[in-house]
C-alpha cells in the first residue's frame, strides 16, 4: 500500500469519525433542545397551575371577607333598628297611664313573695300607684327620680329590677332572633 492510499484511507477514516462525531453532537443538541422544551414547559403548566390556585384561593378570601363585611354590616343595622325599637317602646312606656302602670304593678307584686323586707324605689310620679298595689308586703316605698319607669324591689341579699329599661333589655336578644328571621329571612 502506498503513502497516497493510506494517506486516503487516514483522511477517509478521519472524515466518517467527523461525521460521526458531528452526528453525535447534532443528537445530543436535538436531545438538550427537546428536555429543555419539555422541561420550560413543565415550568410553565407549573408556573400558571400555581397561579391559577393563588388567584382561586385570593378569590375565595376576598368572598370570605366580602360575606363577613356583609354580615357585620347586617348585625349593626340590626342593633340599630332594635335600638330604636328598644328606645320608642321606653319613650311610649314612659308615658304610660296610672291604670296600665297599676296593672302592671298588681302582676308584678302578685308573684313576689309577701315575705320580703327591703324596699321599693320607683319614680314620684308613679309613687303613689305603687303604694296602692304593695299592700301586704313589708316592703318601704323609696323615690328615686332618676327611674324612668317601671321599678326595683331591693332588699339586703336580693334585687328585682322591674323597670322598663331592665325589662326590654332582658328580651333583646329574643327581640334580635325575632327581628332577624323578619328582616333577613
Amino acid at each position: 500500500m502506498s503513502i497516497t492510499d493510506i494517506k486516503d484511507k487516514i483522511v477517509s477514516e478521519a472524515e466518517e469519525q467527523k461525521r460521526e462525531i458531528k452526528e453525535n453532537f447534532e443528537q445530543k443538541i436535538q436531545k438538550i433542545q427537546k428536555d429543555f422544551s419539555i422541561d420550560a414547559k413543565k415550568l410553565r403548566e407549573g408556573f400558571e397551575k400555581e397561579l391559577l390556585k393563588s388567584l382561586e384561593e385570593n378569590k375565595r378570601k376576598f368572598l370570605s371577607l366580602a360575606n363577613r363585611e356583609e354580615k357585620i354590616k347586617q348585625e349593626n343595622l340590626k342593633r340599630e333598628i332594635l335600638d330604636e325599637v328598644i328606645s320608642e317602646a321606653l319613650t311610649k312606656l314612659d308615658k304610660v297611664s296610672d291604670e296600665n302602670f297599676e296593672e302592671f304593678a298588681l302582676k308584678i307584686f302578685e308573684v313576689i313573695p309577701s315575705g320580703l323586707k327591703g324596699d321599693v324605689v320607683v319614680s314620684s310620679d308613679k309613687s303613689h300607684t305603687v303604694k296602692k298595689t304593695m299592700k301586704g308586703h313589708h316592703l318601704s316605698l323609696k323615690e328615686d327620680n332618676s327611674l324612668s319607669g317601671g321599678f326595683i324591689i331591693v332588699g339586703d341579699d336580693f334585687r328585682y329590677d322591674f323597670t322598663f329599661e331592665n325589662l326590654l333589655r332582658s328580651k333583646k336578644s329574643d327581640f334580635e332572633l325575632e327581628l332577624s328571621k323578619i328582616l333577613f329571612s
